[in-house]
């Protein structure tokens, strides 16, 4: 039935393609099916993590440089503030 040749995404499609059958041979299809069908449970969670964790380090990253910057600007303006 299964060839060494056919990869796993195309013994998934060579399984959806055939016609569906009855009792025992319809469970054992519906097994297989589920042994190569793609499971996706956790990875958006995953990806939605990973992108939090890269924008986290761009801010950090961009407070390190420009903090001392930004401190002189309100310094600047708090002792001209101070003169009124």
């Amino acid at each position: 039935m299964w060839t060494a040749s056919l990869s796993r995404g195309a013994e998934f499609l060579y399984l959806l393609s055939k016609p569906p059958l009855a009792g025992v041979a319809q469970l054992r299809e519906r097994r297989i099916l589920m042994l190569f069908s793609p499971k996706e449970k956790g990875q958006g969670l995953v990806e939605y993590a990973l992108i939090l964790v890269l924008v986290a380090l761009v801010v950090i990253a961009a407070l390190m440089i420009l903090g001392p910057v930004i401190g002189r600007v309100f310094s600047n303006l708090n002792s001209s503030l101070k003169s009124y």
